[in-house]
């Protein structure tokens, strides 16, 4: 009975909250843009800045001028935006300005960078079209989850699949397609069922898309248009985690950290431990911050993010890197994930391989070597970054070690995938990914 109670008062707390936030940007947009956040002559989109959840943007278009709400459920606070449809100055209701966003909008997603008005900070905004849900939840309210797929394409072409969603409907993963041997990298959205993914392979390149519906049991039907070719494909859910997340955002400092749960005591407790380490300095930051000065706005106010892409989960791996970003050093940071399931242990690079200084040299020679396969092969700057970089991350996927540099606050990361023929006698223990054959 009393957990009856607790769970009524819960959806009481949850729906009041809900009521009050929509109430509450209602009043804003009807206010500024003299129509309701989910009326039909606007547009709303879910958004994410920084990696975090938690704001909302609301548009109405009158030919190339625009107006709009860029409102923070968490704190209750708008910012009134006008502009072109590339372009929008931000303020708040006093009028004292707050910024700009340079921004894009295509197939309903929202991309956009946000420059705040006090600090040269680049905050990223990702969002999707949700006319039905005009608020947006904290951070770790909003679904994230881990799912490990097999299944087939039409021609009987085995296919292994990771998909997680980071929130908002946002997509990213793997396909491991096992008679070309070679790992595409995932990413797109789902909106209810619909799910619409872009494929890029090793070097960046947009190779094919996936585009379909998830069925009530998790299976995929859809199809995969690559090199001209339009398939079916079809996959089951074989493995599924949860994704967990602490978050905090405030005027002082704004944090959040994302990473999975595979229900396994010697994953979960390490990465509970990294996240309450990493929320701890977080929280100094924030102290700090708050008595040095509290910032007139929370888009000027520091943000730090980590989060977690995965790119291989089956009974035998999980693999993945953790980014992380702290603005009060302005660095990125790379962890290399490699977990043994069957062990229960995690590998790092002393452990997996020998001949250390060969291999290195093995890989960064081949690095470079794929440099003019890559997109950016002629911007210079790219390429002598990738020429300085060492390449001590990696991860394990059925093709092959991937190896890759530093996080490059525009270019991303910079990998190459080394075949498992090619690292033999490198390996320490060849066991470990004498499973990934069988998928050959």
């Amino acid at each position: 009975m009393i957990l009856k109670k607790i769970g009524l008062l819960f959806f009481i707390f949850a729906w009041h909250w809900g009521y009050t936030q929509t109430a509450t940007l209602d009043k804003v947009c009807l206010k500024h843009l003299g129509e309701r956040a989910n009326s039909l002559k606007v547009k709303t989109y879910a958004t994410r800045m920084d990696e975090m959840e938690g704001s909302v943007i609301v548009l109405k278009q009158n030919g190339e001028s625009v107006r709009g709400v860029l409102y923070f459920p968490h704190e209750k606070e708008a910012l009134l935006m006008s502009g072109t449809p590339s372009l929008l100055y931000l303020r708040d209701e006093q009028g004292v300005d707050q910024g700009k966003m340079t921004y894009s909008i295509d197939n309903q997603r929202f991309k956009g960078e946000l420059v705040s008005s006090m600090q040269e900070v680049i905050s990223t905004v990702n969002g999707r079209y949700t006319q039905d849900v005009p608020v947006v939840p904290p951070a770790c309210f909003v679904d994230k989850w881990l799912v490990y797929h097999q299944g087939h394409l039409v021609d009987g072409e085995n296919v292994y699949m990771n998909l997680q969603r980071i929130g908002n409907g946002d997509l990213q993963g793997t396909i491991y397609l096992a008679e070309k041997k070679k790992t595409l990298y995932l990413s797109g959205m789902m909106i209810g069922d619909k799910v619409d993914l872009v494929a890029v392979g090793e070097n960046g390149k947009h190779v094919g898309d996936i585009y379909g519906n998830i069925g009530q049991n998790g299976e995929l039907e859809a199809f995969f248009e690559m090199g001209g070719t339009k398939e079916i494909i079809h996959t089951r859910p074989i493995l599924s985690d949860t994704e967990t997340c602490a978050a905090d955002i405030s005027k002082a400092f704004r944090y959040s950290i994302i990473y999975p749960k595979l229900g396994i005591d010697a994953f979960d407790d390490v990465m509970d431990a990294q996240a309450a380490q990493w929320t701890k300095q977080c929280q100094k930051v924030k102290a700090a911050e708050k008595a040095k000065q509290k910032y007139p706005h929370i888009l000027n106010a520091p943000a730090a993010y980590s989060y977690l892409n995965v790119y291989c989960r089956d009974a035998y791996v999980f693999s993945g890197f953790q980014i992380a970003y702290r603005p009060e050093t302005n660095q990125y940071t790379v962890q290399s994930i490699n977990f043994d399931i069957r062990k229960k242990k995690f590998l790092d690079y002393d452990n997996l391989f020998e001949s250390h200084e060969q291999l290195k040299l093995m890989v960064k020679n081949e690095a470079i070597k794929n440099i003019g396969k890559h997109p950016l092969k002629k911007n210079r700057e790219f390429v002598d970054w990738v020429r300085k970089s060492t390449f001590e991350n990696f991860v394990l996927q059925p093709d092959g070690v991937r190896f890759c540099t530093s996080f490059h606050p525009v270019f991303g990361q910079y990998g190459v995938v080394i075949p498992y023929a090619k690292l033999k006698s490198y390996i320490k223990n060849r066991k470990l990914i004498k499973h990934f054959r069988k998928l050959h």
